[in-house]
């Protein structure tokens, strides 16, 4: 072994490789210098915080929103040396909890962050998301088409007409159709 130390009995031993250190220790008789038995401990220098990978969501086309009434949200992390130890999510303010994974089944706007720690009790950095969860349409749908005298035709090749709905979430998009004159 490199690094060997004789006439230890006790104190510190200070390591600067990180990763997987060995420790082995024995004893001897000074006169005779017959050996002991032989320990052999292993220890992890782990001062690297856990690599922050990804999650599991997937939204359309990078948007924060979704229709879908349930998203699942999952922490993903990786750490080479001391392993991952907990995941952590904070959602809409609240406090940190150990948690891997939140089930997201209410409409509403929902703020995550999420971390990782390794056994050695680093941390990595903290993932942010906003996801809006938002199955229900628009509601109040109205429009106001406006043709001469109430009539359900005319003459001009412009109609003028608005479109109103409410949505407290994700806001409207409006769209016009058409049967393109047949």
């Amino acid at each position: 072994l490199s690094n060997t130390i004789t006439n230890i009995n006790g104190g510190t031993i200070q390591f600067s490789f990180e990763g997987t250190n060995r420790i082995v220790s024995y004893g001897t008789n000074t006169n005779t210098g017959v050996g002991g038995t032989t320990i052999t401990n292993l220890y992890v220098l782990d001062k690297t915080a856990p690599a922050w990978l990804s999650n599991n969501l997937s939204l359309d086309d990078g948007k924060s929103f979704t229709n879908n009434g349930s998203v699942y949200y999952t922490n993903t992390s990786f750490d080479s040396l001391s392993g991952i130890a907990n995941y952590f999510l904070k959602t809409n303010g609240a406090a940190f909890v150990s948690q891997t994974n939140i089930g997201l089944t209410v409409e509403g706007t929902y703020a995550i962050l999420s971390y990782s720690e390794d056994r050695a009790l680093n941390k990595s950095s903290t993932n942010s998301n906003l996801i809006i969860v938002d199955p229900s349409p628009p509601a109040n749908f109205s429009n106001n088409l406006a043709m001469a005298d109430g009539k359900a035709y005319t003459n001009s090749t412009n109609i003028y007409f608005t479109n109103f709905a409410t949505d407290n979430i994700t806001g409207i998009n409006y769209r016009l159709m058409t049967n393109g004159g047949a």
